[in-house]
């Protein structure tokens, strides 16, 4: 009964951070249209799905999360400002994944 209902819990929790990543994509595409905006969107749409292969309970989910982030750090080195990386670890993509990260790290030896 506690498993069923701490994984209920952890589902909703990868839900809301999904929901919270496409309000962050759709925003920084409304706010300026440049490739910078479209490359973050796609990194942004990996770790949507990395999210969405999490709450399937699959592995490679958490790795695909993670490569989205490290992609995202990868364009913002090569086509941001001077300095730019540095604003990876209070960007919304890094905060939640290491929230979503918290949220399945005691279950992933679960996942297939």
């Amino acid at each position: 009964m506690m498993e069923s209902k701490g994984t209920n819990f952890t589902t909703t929790f990868i839900c809301i951070a999904m929901v919270l990543m496409s309000i962050s994509i759709l925003v920084s595409l409304t706010n300026y249209f440049s490739v910078f905006n479209i490359l973050r969107a796609f990194c942004g749409i990996i770790i949507i799905f990395g999210y969405y292969l999490l709450t399937k309970e699959k592995k490679i989910g958490f790795i695909a999360m993670w490569l989205g982030t490290i992609l995202y750090a990868l364009i913002l080195q090569i086509l941001g400002p001077e300095g730019a990386l540095i604003s990876i670890f209070i960007s919304s993509e890094f905060i939640l994944n290491i929230f979503v990260t918290f949220a399945v790290i005691n279950k992933l030896k679960n996942y297939a």
